[in-house]
């Protein structure tokens, strides 16, 4: 179908086929660039409902998009088997949404940080261990068709964590708990970068609504250690260690010394 009679049919109707309109974003990417966006919006000023569902090698910067959809899919690049688990996801079949593996950063990120130059501290920074400015979606965004509430516990030794996971909504679905460790003591920052903050562990849960599933996260010195100006790994003494768990937008921090 012709993209032009496709809006103009799509105007008068009263809902938008997703199906149809992937093929045709995906046929607008072979008559060349820029014409994907200029069509998605199109789309959006008809104002109707729209998912917006990127299909792509890497990350992309589509700061001029994200406002307009009522919600943003990143499949990535899904392939045979991966499209009949997207299917699932978007017509309520499963509810096992993933969570984003990268940063996603917004155009000026270009103009920021010139692409040859691989030093992951140097300002504004790469990836979540170093990035400070603002991104479109960060490292471990990601939603669910239902909602959960997490709490955890530091356990007697100090380096077990114990986080329940309650399933508050009404569908059954997954969750994902990141674990990461952060250093903000004295000393390290003088000689070498620091990382925001560095994953450590992650989990993911299956949850029935209104249970609650348990998740245990036990950490080592090993996993307390950053890399220094000669490249060894060292362990830094004393207080200024913390970890943080998040499960979607909640964030829980602890705060030990070694």
């Amino acid at each position: 179908m012709n993209p032009a009679k496709w809006l103009q049919t799509a105007t008068s109707t009263t809902e938008l086929t997703v199906l149809l309109l992937l093929h045709l974003i995906m046929h607008l990417a072979s008559l060349g660039a820029g014409l994907q966006e200029y069509f998605v919006k199109q789309v959006l000023a008809i104002g109707k409902p729209v998912i917006l569902v990127l299909v792509n090698g890497g990350a992309l910067a589509i700061d001029d998009l994200v406002a307009g959809p009522g919600a943003i899919i990143e499949t990535f690049n899904p392939n045979v088997v991966g499209a009949k688990a997207f299917a699932d996801q978007l017509f309520g079949e499963q509810n096992k949404w993933g969570k984003m593996p990268v940063t996603m950063y917004p155009h000026e990120y270009i103009n920021q940080q010139e692409l040859t130059n691989f030093d992951m501290a140097k300002a504004p920074g790469r990836t979540h261990r170093y990035y400070t400015g603002e991104t479109l979606f960060k490292f471990g965004h990601g939603l669910s068709l239902t909602e959960f509430d997490m709490k955890c516990e530091q356990g007697a030794d100090g380096w077990t964590f114990t986080c329940d996971v309650e399933n508050v909504g009404k569908m059954v679905g997954d969750e994902v708990v990141f674990a990461y460790h952060l250093y903000s003591g004295d000393g390290a920052a003088d000689s070498h970068p620091v990382p925001l903050r560095t994953l450590k562990n992650f989990e993911r849960i299956t949850i029935s609504p209104k249970e609650t599933g348990k998740i245990e996260f036990t950490f080592t010195k090993q996993d307390l250690e950053l890399v220094n100006e000669k490249g060894e790994k060292v362990l830094y003494k004393g207080d200024g260690h913390k970890v943080q768990f998040w499960a979607g937008e909640q964030m829980l921090e602890f705060e030990f010394g070694v």
